[in-house]
């Protein structure tokens, strides 16, 4: 019941954390250097993501890996699994940016991104299993970010999605994903990194 909540805990504990990095990229000029080089912010970004998309892949695999290993937890579907802890975690990456960059300095990023996380984590499912939790707070952690990719996450790893839904699942991840990424770029190019 816990291990696919834990999953997530480890993803969004990761988008946060990485995300801090914005701030490191500005306050050292790195973002400033990066506006004068042929590469744009939507290649520097995408290349963030992509790499980040990496280190969730591999959280993925050593998730699955623990669970079926160590824990005897049978499980379907693995790169779909892995895949979808990948297109997700990126998903939650992009949303820690945008509220890192939304404010004025890098104290502000961290305070508003970590109480965002930790209601998130609370509601979502990570540290209270849905099952658990009373009724009118299971319906709201299902409606959130985190919340609703774990749902996803469990239908797979218990075999219980249909094509149909994992289709629309990752497109919907996909479509989200990419708005964030539209969000944080124009962001990083208007006024962030001044």
């Amino acid at each position: 019941m816990m291990f696919p909540g834990m999953v997530f805990m480890a993803v969004t504990f990761l988008a946060f954390g990485s995300s801090g990095d914005i701030w490191k990229e500005k306050l050292q000029g790195t973002l400033r250097r990066l506006v004068v080089t042929p590469v744009s912010v939507v290649q520097f970004m995408g290349g963030k993501v992509l790499a980040l998309s990496v280190v969730f892949s591999m959280i993925g695999v050593v998730a699955l890996l623990t669970g079926k290993l160590v824990l005897g937890i049978q499980i379907h579907n693995s790169a779909l699994v892995v895949l979808w802890v990948a297109a997700s975690g990126s998903g939650l990456y992009l949303l820690m940016l945008v509220l890192q960059t939304s404010v004025r300095n890098q104290r502000a990023g961290v305070v508003l991104a970590n109480i965002v996380v930790m209601v998130l984590m609370m509601l979502g499912g990570s540290f209270f299993p849905f099952e658990i939790m009373p009724g009118f707070l299971a319906r709201i952690g299902r409606l959130t970010p985190n919340g609703w990719a774990l749902l996803r996450l469990s239908d797979l790893l218990a075999g219980r999605a249909s094509a149909a839904s994992v289709l629309l699942a990752f497109a919907a991840v996909i479509a989200v994903t990419g708005l964030l990424f539209v969000l944080v770029a124009r962001r990083l190019r208007r006024s962030f990194v001044i």
